[in-house]
């Protein structure tokens, strides 16, 4: 049944470059914008401004939005009894979104986990806890397209970024609710805006370019089960 899937959906697409011919070859314009590591989580990022699809360049028939996230986490133990206890499965996860016109992204990254031992009657800091998150997302069809096309009198749009506080939590082994867990995050991250169009001149017909666009979202669908599979 894979097998027929693959079949189908690369049919499709050489079908359609068929149809169309060489030129009507989807081009792409990639834009990239990058939060410096050690920003603060709770705190929102400011508007990034990115360039509109300019209509002259053609026809899109895809946007997409990928968030890819770098986090480093601390884990601090608490622990309210006076001898040392020790825990497992202390993890850090931050929430992270990301926003532009009519798509939005957002995952959890979890960190983690840490085993130790917390001290007594202390606060033992766990730092350097590192990982990363990447998700994406995506439009398709003539009425979502139609408000990344340069609208008149500007030529941009914005996109921003935020991340949550987190939520930190571990066990405690062979006590009875002696540590308590806290910590803090900071993250960096990668945002990247793809238009896949045709370029003017090659435009296909509205048909074909609903034909491409699927074949396109089907493919990038089979590698993502493929990967599950491996995984």
């Amino acid at each position: 049944m894979i097998n027929r899937r693959v079949s189908l959906s690369l049919a499709a697409i050489l079908g359609v470059g068929l149809a169309l011919g060489s030129p009507a070859k989807a081009q792409t314009i990639v834009q990239t914008f990058t939060i410096p590591p050690g920003t603060s989580t709770s705190t929102p990022i400011p508007p990034f401004v990115f360039n509109l699809f300019p209509a002259s360049d053609g026809a899109l028939f895809l946007v997409t939005l990928n968030l890819n996230a770098n986090i480093t986490a601390e884990v601090d133990v608490f622990n309210t009894d006076s001898s040392a206890h020790n825990f497992d499965n202390a993890t850090a996860s931050i929430p992270i979104t990301a926003s532009a016109l009519n798509l939005s992204v957002g995952t959890t990254a979890v960190a983690g986990p840490v085993s130790g031992t917390a001290a007594a009657s202390s606060e033992t800091a766990f730092p350097g806890i590192t990982t990363n998150a990447n998700t994406s997302s995506s439009v398709n069809t003539i009425g979502a397209l139609a408000l990344w096309y340069t609208p008149p009198g500007t030529a941009t749009g914005l996109m921003s970024a935020a991340s949550g506080n987190g939520t930190y939590q571990g066990t405690e082994l062979g006590g009875s609710g002696d540590l308590l867990f806290g910590g803090k995050a900071k993250y960096g991250e990668t945002l990247t805006l793809t238009y896949f169009y045709a370029a003017a001149g090659t435009i296909p017909e509205p048909g074909a370019a609903t034909f491409l666009a699927a074949g396109v979202l089907g493919s990038l669908g089979i590698m993502l089960r493929r990967r599950r599979k491996v995984a």
